[in-house]
């Protein structure tokens, strides 16, 4: 019987204002920011997820059909071990209204303060300012609204 290997997906989700800020969460060991994000659970859409967790990690909602950047993770040996997304949260004039609220541990953070960013999370700022998103598609198209499968524990 043939073993089944399922490659390890990880989407972030980019969202920033014009007036220069990210929405940023404070990472569980405390010492940093970094973009939500999370694990695409199996059988599941990488758009879907990224609405979903970015929903769960910060209480914002956003529509997300499209990325910004993605790079293969490999280990020493070259093998790759994980897919890594940067989704497309949108670009808004100010901090959104609706997003006051955030839950704790979030934030619009100035960019001018982000430091040692990821290079698949640097590629994305630049894509993000020169409207260079790609579109998330699943089998060739567009994916259809899956039921939830995120895990946010």
């Amino acid at each position: 019987m043939p073993l089944h290997h399922e490659l390890p997906i990880r989407v972030n989700v980019l969202c920033t204002t014009r007036t220069l800020r990210v929405l940023m969460i404070r990472r569980p060991d405390g010492d940093a920011w970094e973009l939500p994000g999370g694990m695409v659970p199996a059988g599941a859409s990488v758009a879907e997820t990224g609405v979903e967790v970015l929903a769960a990690r910060t209480g914002y909602r956003r529509t997300i059909d499209s990325g910004l950047s993605f790079s293969l993770e490999t280990d020493e040996r070259g093998a790759v071990r994980e897919l890594s997304y940067v989704l497309d949260g949108g670009i808004t004039e100010g901090i959104p209204t609706e997003a006051i609220e955030l839950k704790p541990g979030c934030r619009w953070a100035p960019m001018a303060e982000l430091r040692k960013l990821a290079p698949v999370v640097q590629y994305a700022i630049i894509a993000s300012g020169r409207s260079a998103a790609f579109p998330l598609l699943t089998n060739g198209d567009f994916a259809a609204r899956a039921p939830s499968r995120l895990r946010t524990a």
